[in-house]
């Protein structure tokens, strides 16, 4: 739970933002506070270590769990005075020397995380990058204390939640330029997929009357350019999927944003299904973690055993051997993906996390 004086803090950072002119003051009035705030005892350099040695060169500051030197050091921390942030070489070469798993470099506005010791060149290193501008408070009291807090690090969670991120964003960047090749290839007229899609969709639209085939595959490939007009087909019946009954039977859908990308579903309980299939796909550990919590006076609404659940029949199997209860309330649904998010570790009302509105 982040603490309101945090909040207050990072407030008080935003609203003081291009006063910082050197990177003393960013590290005595910005880095060292939210260290502090973070749970480091920054008084003492067993912990907190300013000016920590590496060989001939220094990083401004070291942070350690165990005493002693490099056994110890779990991250290391670059700072710049204000719209100098230029020193990714730098910084890579302390990492090297040090060995540290995480490494930060910040100029007080924005924050960098790396996971220095992956291969790659420095932009596939990078975890994350809080924006104090751009950002929330929330996201950013979240992202650091889900990266650089004192317990997190000392019991290695937030190596471990620096390395899923820093997988998914590898994942997203690989899919991202994947796009236009598939969508070269659905284009190219060969998809028979895309191909029906279209001809249902114009038939639709055509008052049920179906292109040619072939006039659809050569759209497909040249889209801008207009063939002469063929025969009409023949009227075409397409069939209604379970889902676009459930639509009209309802009148609107449902929608919500989950990190980052945008979902429709045909109810809240819909919703509240899918939303937790996609985190626990994401993190084969998230059902471990939250069913502790689910735990109530008679019944769980997350167990491996279906019979823990209120009514059986409104349960569904969200992963491999995990059961969810669907029998509630909206109420309760927002209630528990609240829950969820905070197990997850992303922000709820965000898009880049969670937000929804039943």
């Amino acid at each position: 739970m982040v603490s309101s004086k945090f909040l207050e803090f990072i407030s008080s950072v935003k609203g003081r933002l291009g006063t910082y002119p050197s990177e003393e003051a960013v590290s005595v009035q910005i880095v060292l506070p939210v260290l502090g705030h973070l749970g480091w005892d920054i008084y003492n350099s067993e912990y907190v270590y300013p000016q920590y040695p590496l060989e001939r060169l220094k990083v401004d500051c070291g942070l350690k769990i165990s005493r002693g030197k490099q056994e110890g050091l779990r991250c290391i921390i670059e700072v710049k005075a204000e719209g100098n942030l230029d020193a990714d070489h730098q910084l890579f070469q302390y990492a090297f020397l040090a060995g540290a798993p995480l490494a930060v470099l910040t100029d007080g506005r924005h924050w960098r995380f790396y996971l220095p010791m992956v291969p790659g060149k420095f932009e596939e290193r990078l975890v994350r990058t809080l924006d104090f501008e751009k950002h929330s408070h929330e996201e950013i009291t979240a992202g650091l204390v889900r990266y650089l807090s004192f317990e997190n690090t000392r019991s290695g969670k937030a190596r471990k939640n620096a390395e899923r991120d820093h997988n998914q964003r590898i994942r997203s960047i690989e899919t991202k330029k994947n796009i236009s090749v598939a969508w070269r290839d659905l284009l190219d007229g060969s998809s028979d997929k895309l191909v029906t899609l279209l001809i249902e969709e114009t038939s639709r639209i055509s008052s049920g009357y179906a292109p040619a085939r072939v006039d659809v595959e050569e759209f497909l490939r040249n889209p801008n350019e207009v063939k002469a007009v063929r025969e009409p087909g023949f009227p075409v019946e397409t069939k209604k999927t379970k889902s676009e009954k459930l639509q009209k039977k309802s009148g609107k859908e449902v929608r919500f944003f989950l990190l980052d990308k945008e979902h429709t579903e045909t109810s809240a309980a819909r919703c509240f299904v899918k939303i937790m299939k996609i985190l626990a796909d994401r993190d084969k550990d998230f059902t471990t973690h939250l069913a502790p919590l689910t735990a109530g006076k008679k019944k769980k609404w997350l167990s491996r055993n279906r019979e823990d659940m209120v009514k059986m029949i409104r349960s569904e199997e969200i992963s491999p051997g995990w059961w969810l209860d669907t029998n509630l309330s909206n109420e309760s649904e927002i209630k528990r993906l609240r829950m969820a998010c905070e197990v997850a570790g992303i922000p709820f009302g965000k898009p880049s996390g969670l937000k929804i509105t039943f």
